[in-house]
């Protein structure tokens, strides 16, 4: 099959979860052999570089990208109170995307698009004045709800007023452009789960990550300190970053020589005086860097979808410590692939626990290796995408 693939950023370099979570999902759609071509939204914090992909995909998929200025401005922020258009999306329009993206689908006879998160939407309606085939929607997350829960956990009222005003605009173009698409590739059951309860009638599959178990390495369990793992331009993680950090002087009390890591691009710039607290800023190596340190802790209150960084993190056998928000759309009840931890007093026991016994570091790593194993397998997911976009 021919497919044009949309993405609302470059996927490479793999700054965060999400840009781990669209190479994973164009590996599987060029193992199945489909024709690709590729185009991005770049911006100013996801530039667009095509050297940054792999020498091998740059051939298949001919990445190119146009750019388009996605920051946050006074003005327009503050006229979407009185809009019922979502400014989330909003930012996302362009007219020079649209150009492309509409000039390649009267270049080409294409099979399929598929469009990489709700924010490639706003292309939609160009779309399909060019182009009769179908088009799907590959979503990470229950967009509304990541704003929904900031709002929440906001202390500011102005703010989190300003925030439920996003929320609900961004459901209600959310809910409509999940009907308005012809299927609907969900990254976790929990939103697939979600957004049949919201009543949306397009045909949906569920397939996450996928992971080749013999490539990732084995893990050998010494390491018995934390770390952190997200890029930091996303809330969610920022605010587990500053739980974290508010919380480590009471794991320090109980395992006192205890270091803690914060890896993930911006973390460097953080203004952190506590010691024994060290900011890695972005790692290339992730897998040996993350594997020496040890116990991944991830205090997420706010935000919607499956974890990736949790989810590569089990993968490689390391143990993590994470909140029920977390944990969405991970059947741990099951099993004991991870450490549940909700309130402050349960994070520090939990460290506690971990960090003084290599035996229940190699328990809970193991399980989830065998989870990872047997629920994300990527020749497993690789085959159920191919024939749902081949069925429909």
């Amino acid at each position: 099959m021919k497919i044009l693939y949309v993405t609302h950023k470059p996927i490479y370099p793999k700054v965060d979860g999400g840009c781990v979570a669209m190479d994973n999902f164009l590996r599987m759609l060029t193992a199945s052999n489909h024709s690709v071509k590729h185009i991005t939204v770049s911006t100013v914090k996801h530039p667009f570089d095509e050297l940054n992909y792999p020498a091998e995909l740059r051939k298949l998929v001919s990445p190119e990208a146009v750019e388009v200025d996605t920051r946050i401005k006074s003005f327009q922020a503050l006229l979407a109170l009185f809009l019922k258009k979502s400014y989330n999306v909003r930012r996302f329009e362009s007219v020079e995307m649209r150009k492309r993206i509409t000039a390649l689908l009267h270049e080409q006879s294409y099979d399929c698009v598929i469009l990489e998160s709700l924010y490639t939407s706003v292309f939609l309606e160009d779309m399909r004045c060019a182009f009769k085939g179908k088009v799907y929607l590959r979503t990470h997350n229950v967009e509304f709800h990541i704003w929904k829960n900031l709002a929440t956990n906001c202390q500011h009222f102005l703010k989190r007023l300003y925030l439920t005003k996003l929320s609900k605009d961004l459901k209600r173009y959310e809910l409509r452009i999940l009907n308005a698409v012809d299927g609907i590739i969900s990254i976790s059951r929990d939103d697939t789960s979600t957004f049949q309860s919201l009543g949306v009638k397009t045909q949906i599959t569920t397939i996450s990550l996928g992971f080749s178990m013999e490539e990732t390495h084995s893990n050998n369990y010494t390491g018995a300190n934390f770390f952190h793992l997200g890029a930091l331009n996303w809330e969610p993680n920022r605010e587990a970053v500053d739980r974290l950090v508010a919380l480590f002087p009471k794991i320090k009390e109980v395992i006192p020589d205890t270091q803690l890591h914060i890896i993930g691009d911006g973390s460097e710039k953080l203004a952190v005086t506590e010691n024994n607290i060290h900011l890695d800023g972005f790692v290339t190596d992730l897998a040996s860097h993350c594997q020496s340190i040890g116990i991944l802790v991830t205090p997420i209150t706010s935000g919607s979808g499956i974890r990736i960084k949790i989810l590569e993190m089990m993968a490689l056998g390391i143990p993590v410590i994470t909140t029920i928000t977390g944990a969405q759309g991970i059947d741990y009840s099951s099993t004991d692939c991870l450490v549940i931890a909700d309130t402050n007093e349960d994070i520090v026991t939990a460290c506690k626990q971990l960090a003084t016994s290599e035996k229940l570091r190699k328990t809970i790593g193991t399980q989830a290796r065998t989870y990872i194993s047997e629920h994300h397998q990527f020749e497993t997911n690789r085959k159920q995408l191919n024939e749902f976009i081949e069925r429909n």
